[in-house]
């Protein structure tokens, strides 16, 4: 097995080992400890930023029990002697473990499990000296996935609905993280990575907590890349929200564009992509890119909230369209007074009661033993539970179905006195799902959960069908939504699970506050 050694300037990092339960293992080249903190083993550099270096690690505790999970390994680099500059990005580094902290509510930004520091020995071989070092490292969740930058080379300028659907992905990450005091600095294509149909948004090296009114050493140290970056950024100033919505328009048009940004932005920071890429989108977009790249941040949209706002507006001319179609196609004058109600209605926004999530008719379910309320859509119903765990059984009335039918079950684990949500999620990979997965944090019912999305086989009828789980923690028990289908008809009924049931669900009051740890 290759290992590759953390320690900074090793200059044959790649060792190749046969045995990695033992604990002694180091570098030959530096003499570096090649498993950091008894739990991580590092097996390839994944890239190396302006204070950080990152590396793919094997999580030793489950891999010793035959899962092989992932985490990413980051290091920090430090590559200056001034005294003052090195305390700064020294205080950045521990700024971005406490807000990564908060910040791994969000499901869309990797959790982090690990805040450690290391202390290299010195070391000498082949007339190589390498001196005692104080390391510092993050151990967070990997994401698989491919980067837009990837994506854009891979696949080409993207479209303008692409575009809009990365906003909207985009755009309340950015809010969650302004509405916790802190922003990215560092929003850029590289950093945002596509996993199946979710966006990650990675490296926040450069996160700080807000400073208003106060500029220092924090506040001046120039995180990020130029070329996405706002002027006040560039220049050392104070920034704010406004900051990282400039990062993201100036990703967008290289998204766009696929043209480098050198040569559409201009010594005044003014950017000319409308005149160099004519109608590559439509003008409402093009006017809030453009607001969102004002060189004065005070002319830019003051929040993530704001352009959510402003790209929704694209959705009522889509309404007077369909009836000016239906206008020309029909062979009947219309009524003017209808007319006019429809567009007196368009035009206020009470279009809205023809949203296709408001037309669901749902029922409610309330189980009397566990106090578990949901809504469930009125063309499922329940079904008989299966096992003395189930809470509730349910599925679509009249579905032809040759295989497995598509259910959604609400089930309960209970746990002993010291168990936690973790100690669970590794237990229920090992020994139940018997997969190589990596669940994902997301919110339900307001409380922290996991998400599993994996594939079974079965074998007797011969077909294979996919399975979502929810794990959510309250009381000393595990609450598991579980959603299953053929693979087949997974996707048509996936809505109706997410939209009705899963947002719908009501546990039961804890009898005291519990929270989820990640130790070290």
């Amino acid at each position: 097995m290759k290992i590759h050694c953390t320690r900074p300037g090793c200059l044959k990092p790649e060792n190749h080992v046969t045995d990695t339960t033992t604990p002694e293992l180091v570098c030959e080249a530096c003499g570096m400890p090649l498993i950091l903190l008894n739990n991580y083993l590092p097996v390839e550099p994944l890239g190396t930023g302006g204070f950080g270096s990152t590396f793919k690690a094997i999580y030793l505790p489950l891999h010793n029990q035959g899962v092989t999970t992932y985490r990413v390994i980051k290091r920090l680099n430090i590559q200056t002697h001034d005294p003052k500059l090195v305390e700064g990005i020294q205080l950045a580094f521990q700024r971005e473990a406490k807000i990564l902290l908060t910040l791994g509510e969000n499901a869309n930004i990797p959790v982090l499990y690990d805040y450690f520091s290391f202390t290299a020995p010195a070391f000498e071989s082949q007339g190589q000296l390498y001196p005692q070092q104080e390391l510092q490292y993050l151990a967070q969740q990997y994401i698989a996935g491919q980067d837009l930058n990837q994506e854009l080379q891979k696949q080409g300028r993207f479209s303008e609905e692409k575009i809009k659907e990365l906003l909207l992905k985009i755009l309340p990450v950015l809010q969650f993280i302004h509405q916790n005091h802190a922003i990215h600095r560092d929003i850029k294509p590289s950093n945002i990575i596509c996993e199946g149909e979710k966006l990650f948004l990675i490296d926040f090296g450069a996160v700080k907590q807000v400073v208003e009114g106060k500029t220092d050493l924090q506040t001046s140290l120039v995180f990020g890349s130029r070329v996405y970056a706002p002027p006040e950024q560039i220049a050392g100033k104070e920034v704010d929200p406004s900051s990282d919505l400039y990062a993201l328009a100036a990703s967008c048009i290289q998204l766009l564009t696929r043209d480098s940004l050198e040569y559409i932005r201009n010594n005044d920071n003014r950017w000319n992509w409308r005149t160099k890429y004519p109608g590559i989108v439509s003008k409402h977009l093009a006017d809030i890119l453009d607001r969102m790249l004002q060189p004065n941040p005070k002319r830019r949209y003051r929040s993530a909230e704001d352009v959510i706002k402003a790209l929704s507006e694209t959705l009522r001319p889509n309404f007077f369209t369909l009836l000016i179609n239906y206008i020309k196609g029909s062979k009947r004058p219309i009524p003017l007074i209808l007319l006019i109600t429809v567009i007196s209605l368009l035009s206020i926004g009470v279009v809205k009661v023809f949203s296709p999530s408001l037309s669901i008719r749902t029922i409610s379910f309330e189980d009397p033993t566990s106090k578990i309320k949901i809504q469930y859509p009125q063309n499922w119903q329940p079904q008989p539970a299966n096992t003395t765990d189930t809470i509730v059984r349910i599925s679509p009335i009249n579905v032809s179905q040759t295989g497995l039918p598509p259910e959604f079950i609400i089930s309960v684990e209970h746990l002993a006195p010291d168990e936690t949500l973790e100690d669970y999620r590794e237990f229920a990979i090992k020994n139940r799902i018997h997969q190589n997965i990596q669940p994902e944090t997301i919110k339900v019912a307001d409380r922290d959960a996991y998400r599993v999305l994996y594939m079974r086989q079965n074998d007797k009828n011969n077909f294979g069908f996919k399975v979502m789980e929810i794990w959510i923690m309250g009381d000393q028990k595990v609450y598991v939504l579980t959603y299953s289908a053929e693979e087949k008809d997974y996707d048509k009924f996936l809505k109706p699970v997410e939209e009705t049931m899963i947002n719908s669900v009501q546990l039961p009051q804890e009898n005291q506050e519990l929270w989820r740890v990640i130790g070290k």
